[in-house]
């Protein structure tokens, strides 16, 4: 299967892959592929993925693991602009190995910077020839784990879009050999305007709650509906007289639900992150989750 994703990204047919071949399908952080590309020679080869699969396949003594939490707007997901975001790393080992060494690498969206380190957990800060955007720290010797790091990530003050946070951690056991957890990927979007939300998401949070989705069941069981002024989404079942402005679900605005329509509003909901964002070039202007 990977090889055939290789075979089907690799449009000019040289077998190798370059960032703009990946990003014209795949979302894929530029960190991420500097890290595959192990050459550094801005290509892709099928034996660096061989040779990342083949470290991430081996059975070290020791195990660390790494995992954020982001206390962004609307369960984490999402930034304001120029607004400070706390994020917290934790970096958990499985196993009775000890190691001789971890070094942490998180890499900020382009155009953030880092603001306040919170809490280092006992790590080295590295700063030389690390861009403003990156947070590195080391350990040496006995590592106390777990690992708590908390650092504030401060997005640009004009608007940005998504933007992708990615950690990695790289660490050599007893008997020296090295290791990485690979790259821990998160992506935030910008917390857009109220009233560029889907007519069904009522609060504005950019999820579409289950209670939201019975409402537009409701509105499709109808057969048909209408605007109105005082309901939670200026809509109400049944005909009626034409509002100011069709539901964001009723694709072929004739004031009615087909069940094509109600079964978009459903994939909205079942979003695997929770959550939905704005697309051009989709039949609604959204898509499912936030890239």
């Amino acid at each position: 299967m990977l090889e055939d994703a290789f075979a089907l990204l690799d449009t000019d047919g040289d077998d190798a892959l370059s960032l703009a071949e990946i990003t014209a399908r795949i979302a894929l952080p530029p960190a991420v592929f500097r890290t595959i590309d192990g050459n550094g020679d801005g290509l892709i080869t099928w034996d660096e993925i061989d040779a990342v699969r083949g470290r991430m396949n081996q059975d070290p003594d020791a195990l660390v693991t790494l995992a954020r939490r982001v206390a962004g707007r609307f369960g984490g997901q999402f930034f304001q602009p120029g607004e400070p975001v706390r994020v917290t790393l934790r970096l958990a080992k499985r196993g009775a190995g000890l190691l001789r060494e971890l070094r942490l690498v998180e890499m900020l969206p382009e155009g953030w910077t880092l603001g306040n380190l919170i809490e280092a957990a006992g790590g080295s800060l590295v700063k030389a020839g690390v861009a403003e955007n990156a947070l590195v720290l080391t350990w040496a010797n006995v590592v106390p784990f777990p690992l708590e790091i908390v650092y504030e990530a401060v997005p640009p003050s004009e608007n940005s879009g998504a933007g992708t946070l990615t950690g990695q951690a790289d660490y050599v056991t007893g008997d020296g050999a090295a290791f990485s957890t690979g790259i821990v990927p998160t992506i935030l979007a910008e917390a857009l305007s109220e009233a560029m939300a889907h007519s069904a998401d009522t609060n504005r949070d950019w999820r579409i709650a289950l209670n939201e989705l019975l409402r537009v069941v409701q509105l499709y069981n109808a057969g048909a509906y209408h605007g109105s002024d005082g309901t939670e989404d200026g809509f109400a079942p049944g005909p009626g007289g034409p509002g100011a402005r069709f539901h964001s679900g009723d694709l072929d605005s004739n004031w009615n639900f087909s069940i094509s329509e109600l079964l978009r509003v459903v994939q909205l909901f079942n979003s695997r992150s929770g959550a939905y964002y704005v697309a051009e070039g989709t039949e609604d202007g959204y898509i499912p989750g936030v890239y």
